[in-house]
């Protein structure tokens, strides 16, 4: 074994002692375990290791049952269906619901499915559950809710999730291909009344369907209704859902029912009235940094449809939306007894105005700072052989686009799909070699050297994949530093203008960059001056090896020595605005 080999292999292991590789972070209470390939309901659940008597469970449902307030428990990589792998009620039995159960996948909502095979939905929260109870990391598909009666009219609730009188959180979930499909259908993916307060950030809501055509109904994606009851959805992303009657995503309905809608994406949606959010009968929403488009109506408001509501737009983008066959934003309008309202500002509304359609008692409140234009997306969504495909509504930008949709592997030998000594092994073959399209170059700056060893081994023992990168564009949006001007802008990565960009990114570290030189990159804690403070930020994030980091200066996706030297050359900066 040569000299560089024992090197490397020193150099290696010090990273991973470094950075602690292996280490979990835990919750206050237990932690119980669920395999749907390797365990059994009757041990239990206290170790992820099968076997008798402390192996995983078997179903989700056990797992929840075996659970108490404040403790975990965490579903392995399977696809689970049957018994006890949907309906899952965290009050089970008649038991006590545990307000404090979080309920996670270990390796996110890829590999963690919960097929309900259209005979029942994923989760039912009905027992006054608050928003300690969460759900994290699942995919659920394939879901239909059950008939209820209220009345004389049947209805068919929550696809995937039925919330009623609780008030859950859920995280990083996929819900598709689920439906409500008879009667007064509602909530094709989530059904959200009766008092209900539920949370919903980071989760992907695609091709859902409430199948009734009949008033009353509606909400491809999501149904909020009834007395006191409210959604908020953060950084959520609504494409291809269907409802036959109101609310392609999303539909809000009744007195004092509400939803918060922030750096949301909803795209390629579609509904008898409001492809993309509809507001009825007293209901009300706040939209701020959203992106519409591509959403359809059949007849009123292709992205948004206000029928005696109020509903508040800012910071948002509008674009490409029709209804009726025509271009259409907005449809606003009233009854004889309730007006219908729709407040505009600070976003890009196609058409302007004339993006708007007015009604008998309806209100439109035109703000300050609209513009209209081609925002210039990334890519915009469309329909492939009736199905909606994606888009990417990132902004274009001279300066720095994020794009998320690419793939980088730091697998270097086999194709198991793990980053091991196979691969560290062809690492040290390609050690100090200069030149372009290098394997093991992961930072691309043309030479594998230290580095490309430090990004190796954070990768190390854990999925072979790293996602993002970013990329300079011909065209800058007209959308960039256009926002609010009082709205947080912090969040967005430097050269920032220091404002705020309109639609999903905007005030996040995926916002498109500005042309503006306003601002120091060095001001990691954007308090207008470079000292000890932003000293002490770097030193918190010191040798990660992630993008998106507001002390990764030049943006390479690590924070190291040449990070440092950009501090150093700006230590002192004062902001002068």
């Amino acid at each position: 074994m040569n000299c560089r080999f024992l090197t490397l292999i020193m150099l290696f292991w010090m990273v991973l002692v470094a950075w602690g590789v292996g280490l979990e972070v835990t919750c206050l209470g237990v932690s119980y375990y669920v395999d749907g390939k390797a365990g059994n309901d009757d041990w239990s659940g206290l170790s992820p290791i099968p076997g008798d008597p402390n192996g995983p469970k078997a179903t989700i449902q056990a797992g929840i049952d075996a659970a108490s307030d404040a403790d975990e428990v965490i579903v392995a990589d399977a696809v689970y269906m049957g018994q006890g792998n949907k309906d899952l009620d965290f009050s089970h039995n008649g038991r006590d619901p545990y307000r404090g159960i979080l309920i996670r996948s270990a390796n996110g909502p890829d590999k963690c499915i919960i097929d309900c095979e259209e005979e029942g939905r994923g989760f039912n929260f009905h027992s006054g559950e608050s928003p300690e109870a969460v759900v994290d990391g699942f995919t659920i598909q394939n879901g239909k809710g059950y008939v209820e009666y209220v009345g004389d009219h049947p209805w068919l609730t929550g696809g995937a999730i039925r919330c009623v009188e609780s008030s859950p959180t859920v995280i990083n979930c996929v819900f598709q291909n689920s439906m409500v499909n008879i009667g007064h259908g509602a909530g094709g993916g989530v059904f959200c009344g009766d008092g209900a307060a539920m949370t919903l950030i980071d989760c992907v809501m695609r091709n859902n369907f409430v199948g009734c055509d009949i008033t009353g109904g509606g909400g491809g994606g999501i149904y909020c209704g009834g007395v006191d009851s409210s959604v908020t959805v953060i950084r959520c992303h609504f494409s291809g859902n269907k409802a036959m009657y109101a609310g392609g995503a999303i539909l809000l309905k009744g007195q004092d029912s509400e939803a918060i809608l922030a750096n949301c994406t909803i795209e390629g949606n579609t509904a008898g009235e409001g492809g993309g959010v509809c507001v009825w009968e007293g209901a009300s929403a706040e939209l701020v940094n959203c992106t519409l488009s591509g959403n359809t109506a059949v007849l009123f408001g292709g992205a948004i449809r206000c029928h005696t509501g109020d509903v508040d737009v800012e910071n948002c983008i509008l674009w490409g939306n029709f209804a009726g066959g025509d271009p259409e934003e907005i449809s606003v309008d009233g009854d004889s007894v309730v007006d219908g309202t729709i407040s505009v500002s600070w976003s890009l509304v196609a058409g302007g105005c004339e993006g708007v359609s007015q009604g008998s008692n309806g209100q439109l409140n035109w703000g300050d700072g609209n513009i209209d234009g081609d925002p210039c997306f990334a890519v915009s969504g469309s329909y492939e052989e009736s199905q909606w495909a994606a888009g990417d509504y990132h902004l274009q930008s001279e300066i720095g686009r994020w794009d998320s949709n690419f793939y980088r592997s730091r697998e270097l030998a086999g194709n198991d799909d793990v980053v091991n000594l196979r691969d560290f092994a062809e690492f040290c073959l390609s050690w100090g070699v200069v030149g372009d399209d290098l394997a093991a170059d992961f930072d691309r700056d043309g030479m594998v050297n230290v580095s490309d060893l430090c990004m190796l081994a954070l990768d190390f023992m854990g999925p072979s994949v790293a996602r993002g990168r970013w990329l300079c564009d011909s065209v800058t949006s007209i959308c960039i530093d256009v926002g609010r001007e009082d709205t947080d802008w912090t969040g967005e990565l430097w050269p920032h203008g220091k404002r705020i960009n309109m639609g999903a990114y905007g005030g996040t570290a995926n916002a498109g960059c500005s042309l503006s030189e306003a601002g120091s990159p060095a001001d990691i804690d954007r308090d207008g001056t470079v000292d000890s403070k932003d000293f002490m930020a770097m030193a918190d994030f010191w040798l990660v090896r992630e993008y998106l980091l507001t002390a990764d200066m030049n943006r390479d996706g690590a924070v190291d020595l040449r990070d440092w030297v950009w501090l150093v050359e700006q230590w002192g900066w004062v902001d002068s605005d």
